[in-house]
């Protein structure tokens, strides 16, 4: 319901300051249209909060006029003439009000009529009645002493100032009646009350939307695989883990010089520049501009036609002036354009740290690819000249009558079939060492290699933690967490566009016809005042951004829960894959051990003639398959440390 009062709250504000400015204060009304969206939001009954809202804007209707507001100068003659004793004091409050009777009449407009929107408008935090009765009563004491210590008070000051001066001084007061008050109001209410008293208080605007709370998710108790869970293999740095010289080298390397880690810290160079840029826009914006203009006016038209004979219709006019443009966040419009920046920012720094976690596994699994490729290629020249050796014994043994030619065949077809897995290996690695390359950032070329495939090290536990510390680990959720953020900050600002935009405006400078007189006194020229914006028709184009804006923060509250459910998948397939390939690499070297004994047997045998060389040929296959499993397996055990590592969230710390 709160929603689909906002359009109605915007013509609502809009015919009161239509009405007011005709000369009827009608100040009750914003007080009623924040009544209607306090009780709208969950708050009190809707009769309950109107008769607050009336009361307090009865009370600061009263305050307003019981100190005159505009008019000041016939109140404080009444005092004077009430006293029969004129005083200095009197006299010099009177001559301000009649002198500044713009200046006043703002504030006693403008501030004012501002306050009551905002803090009627205010009821969609959810404020309790007292407190919102209180905000109101207290904000408009605020004002009206202030204006009233303006004129009392500081009546020698403003006597001899410009009117725009006594405007600045006049709200610095009110500043400070505010903080006075926000002290009070803590030590009876609490620091939390206080806060929302002084954003009441002092011009102060309220920021539409739900606020940011991380959504409720349900994280499994443990991990399907036993493991310990006291600590995490991802508190361990990169460079701990990696026990291997060459491969330390390597991830430095990639670190230093891989393209997508460049460009993604690029991009948070981008999201952060534009963070100042959304930034800026809640703070005055002052320009400077100069002009010079040659112009020509007929002489047959007006204004010429109505001018004595003799004046020159070519003129010339120098201008320069400085120009403030400041625009009144009171719905939190660019406050919540600017929260949505900055979760942009975390959220590319996040994925620099995903970009990065992703590197440093890359690399390792490549170069443990690399090795194993490495110890492939070793069993294959192996296998070639055991094969070759075979060839000549079965040829040896053909020559001296002991065995046919199809033997002789058959281990001709098995020499050819092994030289045939050396250049297809040796593929294979130059291959892997391109992909390397390019994680490294370089062209493709040869990688230096440490140690061999069994001689590296691991930890002989892979500790995992708790999985709920998983949502504050990896950088990929925390990245799809502030995306999240991100929508929901712009639900404010989209809300905050069925709101008035306010802006100040001022310029100063001189102007003259001659540049000799540009800087006198008599060319200088000023304008201030504000300015208002109401949105009245605009063919629900308003409605409908704030619905795709909706749309678009429930899209990523899926996609942060997809992550989650994402990363504990990944987690628990690393575990059980780091588990099973440890089992399989105990029975890999089972299964190498007895090929090893069988081919033994089996050539003994065939050497002694009491078996063909079939069965020696089928122990020598099954001995390079075991080998080859097992090498497989080892480089399986390898990678699933790092796959546990990655998913774990290790791996985007920076080395000092």
């Amino acid at each position: 319901m709160s929603d689909a009062l906002l359009p109605y709250a915007g013509w609502a504000v809009f015919a009161w300051v239509f009405v007011n400015q005709a000369g009827v204060p009608v100040p009750v009304v914003p007080w009623l249209v924040g009544a209607g969206a306090l009780a709208a939001s969950g708050g009190p009954r809707i009769v309950v909060t109107m008769a607050a809202a009336v009361a307090a804007a009865l009370c600061a209707d009263i305050i307003w006029y019981c100190v005159g507001r505009w008019r000041g100068a016939p109140v404080l003659s009444l005092l004077r003439r009430r006293s029969g004793k004129p005083g200095a004091c009197l006299d010099r409050a009177e001559r301000v009000f009649v002198e500044h009777k713009m200046a006043l009449q703002f504030l006693a407009r403008f501030v004012p009529e501002l306050n009551a929107i905002v803090c009627g408008l205010a009821g969609t935090s959810r404020v309790g009645v007292g407190r919102y009765v209180l905000v109101a009563v207290a904000s408009a004491a605020a004002w009206a002493g202030a204006w009233a210590g303006a004129g009392y008070f500081l009546s020698p000051l403003l006597h001899r100032v410009a009117p725009a001066v006594s405007i600045v001084v006049v709200l610095l007061v009110t500043l400070g009646v505010a903080a006075s008050v926000a002290v009070w109001y803590r030590r009876a209410a609490g620091a939390t009350a206080a806060l929302g008293l002084v954003t009441a208080v002092a011009l102060a605007g309220c920021a539409v939307g739900p606020d940011y709370k991380r959504p409720a998710m349900e994280t499994p108790p443990t991990w399907r695989t036993p493991v310990e869970e006291t600590a995490s293999l991802a508190d361990i740095a990169w460079w701990d883990l990696f026990r291997d010289p060459v491969l330390r080298d390597l991830i430095a390397t990639a670190l230093e010089e891989n393209k997508d880690l460049r460009l993604a810290v690029a991009r948070v160079a981008e999201a952060r520049a534009q963070l100042g840029v959304t930034r800026a826009a809640q703070f005055p914006q002052v320009d400077g501009q100069a002009s010079y203009t040659n112009q020509r006016f007929s002489q047959k038209s007006f204004p010429f036609t109505a001018l004595p004979p003799g004046v020159d219709p070519q003129q010339e006019f120098y201008r320069t002036s400085l120009d403030l443009t400041f625009e009144l966040d009171l719905w939190g419009r660019l406050r919540r354009a600017t929260e949505a920046a900055r979760a942009e920012l975390l959220a590319s720094e996040e994925n620099r740290r995903t970009v990065l976690t992703t590197l440093i596994s890359d690399v390792a699994q490549a170069y443990f690819d690399l090795l194993e490729l490495d110890r492939e290629a070793q069993i294959d020249r192996q296998t070639l000249d055991s094969r070759r050796a075979s060839l000549e014994l079965v040829r040896r043994r053909f020559d001296e009558g002991l065995t046919n030619e199809l033997d002789v065949r058959r281990a001709e077809g098995e020499v050819a079939s092994a030289a045939a897995r050396v250049p297809d290996v040796e593929r294979r690695i130059a291959q892997t060492e391109n992909r390397l390359s390019i994680l490294l950032g370089r062209n493709p070329g040869a990688i230096p290699r440490g140690a061999v495939l069994e001689a590296q090290t691991i930890p002989p536990e892979l500790p995992a933690g708790l999985p709920s510390a998983l949502l504050e680990r990896r950088p990929d959720v925390r990245q799809a967490e502030q995306r999240l953020v991100a929508a929901n900050a712009r639900i404010g600002q989209a809300k905050a566009e069925f709101f008035p935009r306010i802006s100040l405006t001022g310029s100063f400078g001189v102007e003259s016809v001659a540049l000799s007189d540009l800087f006198t006194s008599p060319a200088r020229i000023w304008q201030a005042g504000p300015a208002m914006t109401v949105p009245i028709f605009n063919a629900g184009r308003i409605a409908a951004n704030l619905r795709a804006t909706e749309a678009r923060e429930r899209q990523a509250l899926i996609q942060y829960q997809q992550t989650i459910q994402q990363a504990f998948r990944e987690a628990n397939d690393a575990l059980v894959f780091h588990r099973k390939a440890r089992e399989t690499r105990a029975e890999r070297e089972q299964q190498v051990m007895a090929a090893r004994q069988a081919l033994t047997l089996a050539d003994l045998r065939y050497r002694n003639g009491l078996s063909n060389y079939l069965d020696a040929l089928d122990a020598e296959r099954q001995l390079l398959s075991a080998e080859i499993e097992l090498a497989q397996t080892t480089r399986d055990r390898l990678t699933a440390v790092v796959q546990v590592y990655k998913a774990l969230g290790g791996g985007w710390e920076v080395q000092e």
